[in-house]
C-alpha cells in the first residue's frame, strides 16, 4: 500500500556523475549531480541555483558530464562537498582539457555539453543543454558497438534523513522477466 511520505527531496537511484566546468576563479573546476535525463541529443540536469557551479554555468553555458563507477566514489564525494575550491589540483582528478573544458581520465564515458535554455524554479537552476561530443572508454565498446554490460554506474537514493549509493547487481534485458 503507498502512503504519503513528506519530504523535500527523495532519489531513486538516480545514476550519480560529475559535471566539468569553467570557472572564473579556479580556471576549470567540478561539482557532483545526480538529478538528469537524457533524450536523444539533449541532456538536462538541475542544481541548486546558489552554489558556483550553477552561477559559473549560466555564464560559460558549456559542460562536461562524467560518468564515473564504484572504485571512484571518493572523487565523487569530494567534488560534492568542498564548495568554492580549486577540486581539480587535487591529483585524485586526473583530467584532459576538450574544448576548453575539463574531462576526467577515469570517467568511463563522459559528454561534451552546450547549455542551450536555463530555468529558475523553486531554487534550483534546470540546465537544458545539447550533446555535442560523446566519450566512451574503449574496453565500453565491442566491435565499435558501445557494449551497455561493460559499464557500471553508480546510482543515487535516498531522502533528506539518509542517502546512500547503489551499484547495480545484475543485468535484466527487456522481455526476460518470466
Amino acid at each position: 500500500m503507498l502512503v504519503s511520505y513528506p519530504t523535500k527531496q527523495m532519489y531513486f537511484n538516480y545514476p550519480i556523475f560529475v559535471i566539468g566546468y569553467r570557472d572564473d576563479q579556479f580556471g576549470n573546476n567540478v561539482t557532483t549531480c545526480s538529478s538528469a535525463y537524457s533524450l536523444g541529443d539533449m541532456y538536462c540536469f538541475a542544481l541548486s541555483s546558489e552554489t558556483n557551479a550553477a552561477m559559473q554555468l549560466l555564464q560559460s553555458r558549456r559542460a562536461t558530464i562524467n560518468f564515473l563507477d564504484r572504485t571512484h566514489l571518493d572523487m565523487v564525494e569530494y567534488a560534492g562537498s568542498h564548495p568554492g575550491t580549486a577540486k581539480l589540483e587535487d591529483p585524485r582528478f586526473a583530467h584532459e582539457t576538450i574544448a576548453s573544458l575539463p574531462v576526467l581520465t577515469s570517467a568511463f564515458a563522459a559528454l561534451i555539453l552546450k547549455i542551450d535554455a536555463t530555468q529558475v524554479y523553486h531554487g534550483y537552476v534546470n540546465f537544458t543543454a545539447r550533446i555535442e561530443q560523446r566519450l566512451v572508454d574503449d574496453a565500453a565498446l565491442t566491435g565499435g558497438q558501445f557494449d551497455p554490460e561493460a559499464i557500471v554506474p553508480v546510482g543515487f537514493a535516498g531522502d533528506k534523513g539518509a542517502k546512500v549509493y547503489r551499484v547495480p547487481g545484475e543485468v535484466l534485458r527487456p522481455g526476460n522477466f518470466a
